[in-house]
């Protein structure tokens, strides 16, 4: 349940996340204009003259981002959807930019709480949201738009829009990047020692499962515990590699547009940890295989060894694939199509590098995952993706 609801969290901050780029793109392209042409300027805010920019073109453009169905109704609203307070001449309405509710815009001394929506300027947001994917003919003008609310009340009121604390807190939730390389250094140990703790555990039970399948002192549920657990333990480790890949990325990025630098030491040792523990992951999906084909053949001959000491029975029609088996295969081979991408382009930064002693272990561990990936499509069936 509790995942079920971070899940929606993080939908819902995606949609505030590429609204926002939408608008800021909008908004940005009025801002430029309205600066080139600042004689027309006041015929513009009033509605006289009309163009792309004009005050009724950028709030149609804003319900498209929206969309008309999430457009709230004025007509059907008669309180504010966060606090409740009725609507009155002195509390308006007011439309959230980026989710299209109707809320109002008390101010502190009259609630006594934050006011439920506010004029946003678009470049503090940007500035707290240097890594989102804006156009590049606002990157373009990245400084000057930065500096917008400094600039003519008239002009500023123009790039900002108005926002509930809703979704403010959504696009603004981890917003923060690393202040240092200070900080830069400690996530990177952090991440490695979480990778290392990962590893020795993984290792843990696949010692702990070839020496129950050697002694043959474990029962059949106990080994299927332990391959669980192992397979649990590597999606883990592979989440926890993606986000460093991701966060290491964000923090490359946002580095280079303050200092317009970037460490190159740094990112020689980043890139080795990731390619380090992809390759590990690589080999423990191997390895785990070889673990289910062992489980396999472990339960299957204790069932035959009870079938053989009581008296034979016919032998019965093997049943199609469970919801959860076909759910569990397709996860392998997702999983296991994803890693024989990352060994593909291990190879090819290997031999761009000229170690090719390493090329023949990487060309043998290629093999076996595509044919993993045979046996894993031919299991599915009709079923596969």
């Amino acid at each position: 349940m509790r995942q079920k609801k971070l899940q929606e969290l993080d939908l819902r901050r995606i949609t505030a996340q590429k609204r926002f780029i939408k608008l800021a793109n909008l908004l940005g392209a009025a801002f430029i204009w309205h600066c080139d042409n600042k004689p027309s300027l006041m015929l513009l805010l009033t509605g006289v003259y009309s163009t792309q920019f004009s005050k009724q073109a950028i709030l149609e453009a804003e319900i498209a981002i929206i969309g008309v169905e999430n457009w709230k109704d004025d007509l059907e609203a008669s309180c504010c959807m966060l606090c409740y307070a009725s609507f009155s001449l002195v509390n308006r309405k007011h439309h959230c930019r980026l989710c299209g509710s109707i809320v109002d815009s008390q101010p502190l001394s009259y609630t006594g709480k934050s006011p439920c929506s506010a004029q946003v300027p678009v470049s503090i947001l940007i500035k707290m949201l240097p890594h989102l994917n804006y156009l590049p003919e606002l990157k373009k003008s990245w400084n000057v738009l930065c500096d917008a609310d400094t600039t003519d009340a008239k002009l500023s009121q123009i790039f900002s829009f108005r926002c509930c604390k809703t979704c403010k807190n959504l696009l603004t939730y981890n917003s923060k990047p690393l202040k240092n390389e200070e900080d830069d250094v400690k996530f990177i140990f952090t991440s490695y020692d979480q990778f290392l703790m990962l590893k020795q555990l993984i290792s843990d039970l696949e010692r702990r499962f070839c020496a129950q399948l050697t002694t043959n002192s474990g029962s059949d549920s106990q080994l299927l515990k332990l391959r669980a657990s192992m397979v649990d333990s590597i999606k883990e480790l592979e989440s926890k590699v993606s986000f460093f890949k991701s966060r290491v990325s964000m923090l490359v990025s946002a580095s280079s547009e303050a200092k317009g630098t970037t460490n190159h030491s740094q990112q020689v040792l980043e890139m080795n940890m990731y390619k380090a523990m992809m390759l590990f992951i690589c080999e423990a999906v191997q390895r785990l295989k070889k673990m289910n084909d062992a489980t396999e053949n472990a339960i299957s001959s204790s069932a035959a060894s009870k079938d053989s000491s009581t008296f034979s029975l016919p032998e019965p029609v093997l049943p199609r694939l469970s919801k959860r088996e076909i759910r569990e295969r397709r996860e392998e081979l997702m999983v296991t199509k994803e890693q024989k991408f990352l060994v593909e382009e291990l190879i090819s930064n290997t031999r761009k590098l000229r170690k090719f002693d390493e090329v023949t272990t990487l060309e043998e561990s290629k093999r076996d995952l595509e044919q993993r990936i045979e046996e894993l499509e031919e299991e599915l069936g009709e079923f596969r993706f």
